[in-house]
């Protein structure tokens, strides 16, 4: 082996490069690092978040419906366009929005959601947006009354209703309800 002034040839040369080993850690921590920022970036798509919505009603509906037996009161939901209120009965018999801490009053849907809804069979026109809505109840109803619900969730029994979600170029989902309290909600051909 040949020798140098500072020792032998093997000693003098310098490891350069990565080993192989070295370069598919490398190459799995970057792709691990880039599907995460890939799922956390991926938009929501619109039909899920309509399907979701959906669910968010009905779960809603039934805890209204659950809160108003187990508290032996009468319950009661306005809709909107762009969302609902859940109201309560109080011992006068006026109607209030709901503030008892079980579940928010007032609910309006994400942007690009919208509610239909029907009330034994037939349609019922709705504000266009929940303000509409309070702004028109505190004009027209009696004060003493309140605002009149459209669909009462009271213990055991309830309103036929069916509300409709939709969204432009999307499957529109149904959640609806039979005068036995029963509520279900299922996605419209």
């Amino acid at each position: 082996m040949p020798t140098s002034a500072t020792g032998t040839w093997a000693n003098s040369l310098v490891q350069a490069g990565f080993t192989l080993l070295e370069v598919l850690v490398v190459v799995v921590l970057i792709a691990i690092i880039t599907s995460f920022a890939t799922l956390a970036v991926r938009a929501p798509d619109p039909q899920e978040r309509l399907d979701e919505e959906a669910r968010r009603l009905l779960v809603r509906l039934e805890l209204a419906q659950q809160e108003a037996w187990l508290r032996a009161e009468t319950r009661g939901v306005r809709f909107a366009q762009d969302g609902y209120r859940f109201l309560v009965r109080d011992r006068q018999g006026k109607w209030q929005a709901l503030s008892d801490g079980t579940q928010p009053g007032a609910y309006r849907l994400p942007s690009g959601l919208s509610l239909q809804l029907s009330v034994d069979g037939q349609p019922v026109r709705l504000f266009a947006t929940l303000d509409e809505d309070q702004a028109m109840d505190a004009t027209l109803q009696q004060p003493s009354a309140g605002p009149q619900p459209q669909v009462l969730l009271a213990g055991g029994e309830g309103s036929e209703f069916g509300v409709v979600l939709e969204a432009e170029a999307l499957r529109p989902h149904a959640v609806s309800g039979d005068l036995s309290g029963a509520l279900h909600a299922e996605p419209l051909p």
